[in-house]
């Protein structure tokens, strides 16, 4: 490790799925956040957790999305929210998304 005696270490411990969230935090870039990407495929609907600076950069990569979902502050924010929608998914439209993710915020 490089390090003599004496010298100051840290160790930093977290569940493996929120290593994102713990390098943006070490570096302090809070310019990142997770987003929840929702698409058709093939008449279904898949959700995707998603890392990124905005919507809109994410739609840029891929462009097919029912709706991007967010910024939410944690991963872990992120996740409980797409359990919410699977468990009981909203209509297939962009707008009931937008709502179930705003009444999600505001609880």
């Amino acid at each position: 490790m490089g390090k003599e005696v004496r010298d100051e270490i840290g160790v930093i411990v977290f569940e493996p799925e929120l290593m994102d969230e713990a390098v943006a935090r070490l570096e302090q870039d809070d310019r990142n956040r997770y987003f929840l990407s929702v698409h058709l495929d093939g008449g279904l609907i898949e959700n995707n957790v998603v890392y990124g600076r905005s919507a809109r950069s994410i739609r840029s990569e891929d462009g097919d999305y029912l709706t991007i979902l967010g910024p939410f502050d944690s991963l872990r924010s992120c996740i409980k929210f797409k359990l919410r929608v699977e468990k009981d998914p909203p209509v297939k439209t962009t707008e009931a998304y937008q709502k179930a993710y705003t009444e999600f915020v505001t609880d």
